[in-house]
């Protein structure tokens, strides 16, 4: 049986029928955000890899990745944060439990 949380469109899903906005449109461009699909699943949830473009009050723009936590609930959490490459939250991702 798969995992209900087992692929980016069934996070988004659970997301919005818990009432959340995190996958909104107007979210996403607000914090011009992407979510990735490497998923990894657990008993509680599932964890996944989103990307966020900041930009400075000078113009400069810096792109940062973040570990984040579905629960089965479908309530989103951020786990770990900061990381300047993709690959540096995979293996961030792959160390979680």
């Amino acid at each position: 049986m798969a995992h209900p949380l087992s692929t980016i469109s069934k996070i988004r899903a659970a997301n919005k029928k818990a009432g959340h906005y995190f996958f909104s449109p107007k979210t996403m461009e607000f914090f011009n955000s992407k979510a990735y699909g490497i998923i990894k699943t657990t008993k509680a949830g599932a964890f996944f890899i989103t990307s966020e473009i900041f930009q400075a009050s000078d113009g400069s723009k810096e792109k940062t990745y973040k570990v984040r936590f579905c629960h089965l609930s479908g309530i989103i959490d951020t786990k770990e944060i900061g990381f300047k490459t993709y690959e540096e939250a995979k293996i961030c991702l792959n160390l979680l439990n």
